[in-house]
This record gives structure tokens, sequence and C-alpha cells, in this order.
């Protein structure tokens, strides 16, 4: 749920606190870098200590996300850290997914998250951090609609302290893992 004046022009908050919110609020550091304009809903003031986010209705490459979140792990250390890579997802759009065009924007994402990781590894925060990697979609063809299974199966992989490693989730029958769960 969002609070929202459509007259005022101005993108809608969230009703409730963020993630960003409560963890500031609890005294910790909080940084964001986001590929899309779209992400600044969650730059309430006061909330984050960083934060990278491209003008209102364009994309920032996902070598600068990545860059900005790098620069952030060596100097400040968020201990909460929300990345957000639009390459894939924008040519996936553009191009379809699955196209040789969108593989090699997935193998950009997976060079910026690769220069992520090794800046947790320089930092020392290997063992203390917890890294989601996630999409908000799946796609065929040019979009996300519709009924086609690929549009509803996405990859959500945890990693990091108490984490149990080579674990599939999908092997709980009873475990629903939701996407929209994951940053709420």
């Amino acid at each position: 749920t969002y609070n929202h004046d459509p007259a005022s022009g101005d993108l809608a908050q969230p009703a409730w606190p963020t993630l960003f919110a409560r963890a500031h609020r609890a005294g910790l550091t909080t940084a964001m870098s986001a590929g899309k304009s779209k992400f600044s809903v969650f730059a309430e003031p006061g909330v984050l200590d960083g934060v990278f986010l491209p003008r209102r209705g364009e994309t920032a490459s996902d070598s600068l996300v990545a860059g900005a979140a790098v620069s952030w792990i060596a100097a400040r250390r968020p201990r909460v850290l929300f990345v957000h890579l639009a390459g894939s997802d924008l040519t996936g759009h553009r191009e379809g997914w699955g196209s040789p065009v969108q593989v090699a924007a997935a193998a950009t994402a997976d060079r910026a998250l690769g220069r992520i990781l090794e800046a947790l590894a320089r930092a020392g925060l290997t063992d203390s951090t917890l890294v989601i990697v996630s999409a908000d979609h799946g796609g065929a063809g040019d979009t996300h609609g519709g009924l086609d299974a690929r549009n509803h199966f996405i990859p959500w992989i945890a990693a990091g302290p108490g984490v149990r490693a080579d674990f599939d989730l999908t092997r709980k029958r009873a475990l629903e893992v939701r996407t929209e769960d994951t940053f709420a």
C-alpha cells in the first residue's frame, strides 16, 4: 500500500515503514543504488545514508549502479544495502527474453554482481553479510504478463551466514517463496 496524491505529481510513498526506515531507526547505516528512477519511492528523507538513482524517467547502467555500491562498501560499509541492476530487464522488454542481446545483458549484470561481491570480500564482510539475488519477474517474448510459466518463475538465491548451502527451496512443498516478500 502506498500513500499518493495524484494531483501532486509526486511518486507514491510506502504507507508503512520500509526496511530502510526500520534499519535507520535501529541505528544501522543504509544505502541504495538503483538503475531505475522508480526506486526513488524508497528514498524518503532521512532514511538513506547513501543513494544513487538516475534522474526521473531515466535509467543507469549496471556498471554505474555497481560502482556506487562498491564505493559505499569500501568507504561506509552500510549495514543494509539494496542494489538494483536494470540492464537485463530493460533489454528483455526491448529485445525479448532469452534473446542473444538479453543473454549478453545478463552477463553484464553478472559481472556487476561479481564486483559487488569482491568489494564485500575486500572489506572483510563476506562472513557477516546476507546476500539475496532475485528478479522482479520472469518473461517470455517481450513481456511478462499472461499464463506462460516463464513469466512466473524467477531466481531467488540467498547466501551468507546461517544460510544452508546448496539447498533448493522448491524441495519444500509447503513453502512458497514470493519475491514481493523479500524486500518487505
